[in-house]
């Protein structure tokens, strides 16, 4: 329902309610015709919506809501002074024209109770729209905050993608440029396993994938670097089949395979394996990585350009309050945990 629509409502509805008390009331008292005290009434609630209309018009031309509270306070008490007088006549000249009695102002007495009931009237009106602007406002900014976060980690993700690709191709073709010389059939399948790989990274455009999809690309990837190490390097996937249709982020576990490789595999003259296992563990899918090697504590947070920090940015931004990405050390392995959460809508194809 738009703003103004429910100003109406609440208008009408509130002015109602008034109306049916005074009708209630005015039954217990002896009056000539009901029909003509319901008239009466009707037309009251009618100047009642007017005032409050000019009222609400009075107060949004002159930006009262941008007021402090003193200033604001101040003007609506004086401006419901004015109002309630107006009310007051409205409601004397009412009873004049619809009544044979004649209603006389005689004493202070005539004044004061009649102005003082509309001017609590009035003042509980502002107190209402005051209230119910402020939630209204309250409510359209906390929106608008949670759009612009919603957009600002959109754009940050977008940006993480944007680092990442142009990351992981310099260090496929910087692989493909060592064996253009000595291998040129070796660098031709590479190239081939270069493009299926790209055209899988450009062509993803959500922020989540199946593990399935990404499974793919960490092969294609390892397919493409044992061109380059052959025998030096080996891998063994343990994947879960339940675990296959849950969603990850992409490039997520490619990047941290890409960082085993790099910071393991190829610094060790024998080479050596890296294992791959998927589960899931209670309301999380946990993959695990591991590699032979050691963990150096300064290529821990950096990894190839685009680590273990900014992984773990990434996730959070996914999935807030995600568990850290965990590395750790083991019998000369290195092994990395990441859990991502598996309360999600599976992957369709």
């Amino acid at each position: 329902m738009r703003p103004n629509s429910k100003y109406w409502l609440l208008q009408i509805v509130g002015w109602s309610l008034f109306a049916l008390l005074n009708i209630y009331i005015s039954f217990f008292e002896p009056r000539d015709s009901h029909i003509i005290t319901i008239t009466v009434n009707v037309l009251l609630v009618t100047g009642g919506i007017v005032l409050t209309h000019f009222f609400r018009k009075l107060l949004i031309h002159k930006r009262w809501l941008d007021l402090d509270t003193t200033q604001l306070v101040t003007r609506v008490l004086a401006t419901n002074i004015g109002l309630a007088f107006l009310f007051c006549a409205w409601q004397y000249l009412l009873l004049n024209i619809f009544f044979s009695e004649q209603e006389n102002i005689t004493s202070l007495r005539h004044i004061a109770r009649p102005f003082m009931a509309a001017y609590l009237i009035l003042l509980g009106w502002s107190l209402i729209y005051f209230t119910w602007s402020y939630i209204e406002s309250n409510r359209s900014r906390i929106i608008s905050q949670l759009q612009m976060q919603n957009d600002m980690q959109e754009l940050e993700l977008k940006s993480m993608r944007s680092n990442l690709q142009p990351h992981f191709i310099f260090n496929s073709l910087n692989s493909i440029r060592a064996l253009v010389k000595e291998d040129p059939d070796a660098a031709r399948v590479a190239v081939t396993k270069l493009s299926k790989i790209l055209r899988t990274s450009i062509s993803t455009k959500d922020n989540s994938i199946s593990l399935d999809e990404e499974l793919k690309l960490v092969e294609n990837y390892l397919h493409l670097e044992k061109i380059r190490f052959e025998e030096r390097l080996q891998y063994n996937f343990h994947i879960e089949p339940k675990t296959r249709a849950m969603l990850v982020p992409p490039m997520l576990i490619q990047n941290m395979v890409e960082n085993a490789v790099k910071h393991g595999i190829s610094i060790l003259e024998k080479g050596g394996t890296i294992w791959m296992r998927s589960e899931v563990e209670g309301d999380f899918i946990k993959i695990s990585i591991k590699n032979e090697g050691h963990i150096n504590e300064e290529n821990k947070m950096k990894g190839t350009g685009f680590g273990m920090s900014s992984s773990q940015k990434r996730l959070n931004h996914l999935y807030p309050n995600s568990p850290e990405i965990v590395m750790k050390e083991l019998d000369e392995h290195v092994i990395i945990e990441i859990y991502i959460p598996n309360k999600i809508k599976p992957y369709e194809n």
